[in-house]
Parts: structure tokens; C-alpha cells; sequence
């Protein structure tokens, strides 16, 4: 099936959402943007292939379309975002609990600003969000992330950070964003301590 929607991402188009620190201790965790025009990790790849197989002519897919039986795999790494009216700000509405993991926990029905630490990756976020809504094609974004100093926990020193973001359509014509993100690694300490964020 061909890739419905899917265009080649240029990082530099959206990458102030992929550029940035948290502060995690006395260390950091850094993240760059990274070339993506296709999905280059399992997860991601399994969730643009059902969302095509959703598309079937070439439509956006209708938000009640996704059967979440289909996806168990991959609903710990789902997330959905919506505008809180037209024209409001993004807020996610469904936070996998990897993602969660990432974040933190009690992140849904939040503002995106309130979710991601510092206004240059909120609004990054927030404009890749309005982007996918407005072309209603799909995204793919890739991130290198490094922990610098000492973290509180045991975290690979290096590992890779990919989201796909798709548009659904909701029952009145708006655009949802469903998405997976996924890690190149296990990144255990975070999902079994994630306070220490």
C-alpha cells in the first residue's frame, strides 16, 4: 500500500521541538533533532503502516475508525493531541504510559506548555501539531538524546527518540493527532521511576 500522506520531513522545518534540555538531577538530558523521512523503528513503522491500511484511498482516517484490539502492541506508546477549541492550544488527551514515562505522570488534558519544559519546545511541539492539522499530512521526527552529568537513575548515556504524528479526523471534521513514540533502546529507568523527572 502506498504511503498515503507521507512527504519527506525536513528536520530544520520543525527541529526547535527536537532541540533542548531537561534538567534531571545534577545532570541533563539533551536532545538534537535528526534526519527522518521514514519511520526507521519498528513501532513507528507498524503505526504509519496501520494508519495507511486506515486511509485505503488516500482520505484522512475518522478517529473512530482506530481499534485499539488492532494496536494493543503499541498503545503504551500512543498518544493523542487535540485542540482544546478551534483555534485553542494542542493538548494531549490520551498519553501512553511510555510517553508518560517521558513527561511525566497526570500530563493529560495539559497544555502542551505545560507538559514540555521550556517555551522554545512547547511551542516547537505546538507548531508540528498546527502542521500536521493544517496539511493533514504525517510527520515524522527523530531525536538523539544524551544524559549529561549525574541522573538519578540508571539511563543509557546515548539513545534515539522517534515519533510519528498522523492526522485523524474527529466526529465534527477536526483534526486529531495520533501518534506513537518509540525508543531504540529500553529505557527502563524511566518508565519505573518517573518522578525523577
Amino acid at each position: 500500500m502506498p504511503d498515503v500522506g507521507l512527504q519527506p520531513t525536513r528536520p530544520s522545518a520543525h527541529s526547535d521541538c527536537l532541540r533542548g534540555h531537561l534538567a534531571v538531577g545534577t545532570g541533563a538530558l539533551v536532545w538534537e533533532a535528526m534526519p527522518a523521512d521514514r519511520p526507521s523503528l519498528q513501532p513507528t513503522a507498524a503505526a504509519l503502516s496501520y494508519w495507511n491500511e486506515l486511509a485505503g484511498c488516500g482520505c484522512v482516517p475518522e478517529r473512530r475508525a482506530i481499534e485499539p484490539w488492532r494496536i494493543t502492541g503499541l498503545l503504551p506508546m500512543t498518544f493523542l493531541v487535540r485542540r482544546s477549541r478551534p483555534r485553542g492550544g494542542w493538548r494531549y488527551t490520551l498519553i501512553g504510559g511510555c510517553l508518560e514515562a517521558v513527561v511525566g505522570a497526570g500530563r493529560t488534558k495539559r497544555p502542551l506548555r505545560q507538559v514540555y519544559p521550556g517555551r522554545r519546545t512547547a511551542g516547537g511541539v505546538s507548531r508540528l501539531c498546527s502542521a500536521v492539522a493544517a496539511e493533514r499530512q504525517v510527520r515524522i521526527t527523530r531525536a538523539a538524546i544524551f544524559a549529561n552529568g549525574e541522573v538519578p537513575f540508571d539511563l543509557p548515556r546515548r539513545f534515539n527518540l522517534e515519533a510519528v504524528h498522523m492526522p485523524v479526523l474527529d466526529a465534527h471534521g477536526g483534526v486529531i493527532i495520533f501518534g506513537i513514540c518509540a525508543f531504540d533502546r529500553p529505557v527502563r529507568s524511566l518508565t519505573a521511576n518517573p518522578s525523577a523527572l
